[in-house]
């Protein structure tokens, strides 16, 4: 009898714990991304997934550790950058391989006066770097290789910055390109904090939506010179044909993502649509 009533008491206490199990969710995936404008675009797939009976996390930070995150097996996927970056964050990171699945958009890097600054015409800053002091003329781009060469050259474009390299590769060391600016590379994530004191700045596209200073930008990359950075969903290569991951992948590549992208209110228009497919 006292053998009975144990196996019962057993029983009775799996009971609650099986039921538990049933009621889990079947799917439960992390995904990290910047807050604008990735983790906002995430969002708008999360309905969509979850009618499919996928459920994932939106993870925000920055994206110094994202690509970490991602190798490490923390989050399956994260979504902040260009393939630029990817390619150099895997060179420099031995036996990573994190790879691109799908590209979204991209964010035009954007030439915006700084609080020196007297005038919102490009040429008119100019004049004013040629005669100011060296305090006074400092002119502020993102510190990271991939996007201090690509706003040098987007300053090049407008005649601000000439390269006088040589025979020496492109990049972004400050001492082979002239100005009359002092030019200061500082964390793509600082730049807005640092505009003030900036004669002028070149900023990121979500870093400018983000410091609500979109409105004050007088040039900015055109479709031809920014597609090269368009911004991918990033995973392992082990995950790339993952069921979450196609099904992330086919989210963010219908007509109503990508609608949400290029209108989206909070945008400002800042995003331009470029959905790129490397699953298929």
């Amino acid at each position: 009898m006292k053998r009975i009533l144990t196996v019962i008491l057993i029983a009775l206490l799996l009971v609650p714990t099986t039921f538990a199990l049933v009621g889990c969710d079947r799917y439960d995936y992390t995904v990290t991304a910047s807050v604008t404008p990735h983790a906002i675009i995430l969002r708008q797939v999360q309905p969509i997934l979850r009618e499919q009976g996928f459920r994932f996390r939106i993870a925000e930070q920055g994206w110094e550790l994202q690509n970490d995150v991602v190798r490490d097996g923390d989050a399956i996927a994260n979504f902040f950058q260009h393939r630029p970056f990817l390619d150099n964050w895997n060179a420099d990171n031995s036996g990573a391989d994190l790879v691109p699945v799908f590209g979204t958009h991209f964010e035009p890097l954007n030439i915006i006066p700084g609080g020196r600054a007297n005038s919102d015409s490009l040429q008119e800053i100019i004049a004013q770097a040629s005669t100011a002091t060296p305090a006074n003329r400092r002119l502020i781009i993102p510190a990271d290789a991939t996007n201090g060469l690509r706003a040098l050259e987007l300053l090049e474009y407008h005649n601000v910055v000439t390269f006088v390299g040589g025979n020496a590769p492109r990049t972004n060391n400050v001492a082979h390109w002239d100005s009359y600016f002092e030019i200061y590379p500082i964390a793509a994530g600082a730049l807005v904090g640092a505009r003030p004191d900036a004669l002028l700045s070149v900023i990121n596209g979500n870093w400018a939506v983000q410091g609500n200073i979109l409105d004050y930008r007088i040039e900015f990359e055109t479709p031809e010179q920014g597609a090269e950075f368009t911004n991918f969903i990033v995973v392992r290569e082990e995950n790339r044909n993952h069921p979450f991951v196609v099904a992330l992948v086919n989210a963010l590549n219908t007509t109503q993502i990508r609608s949400f992208i290029s209108n989206h209110d909070a945008f400002g228009g800042a995003l331009t649509s470029h959905p790129i497919n490397l699953l298929n």
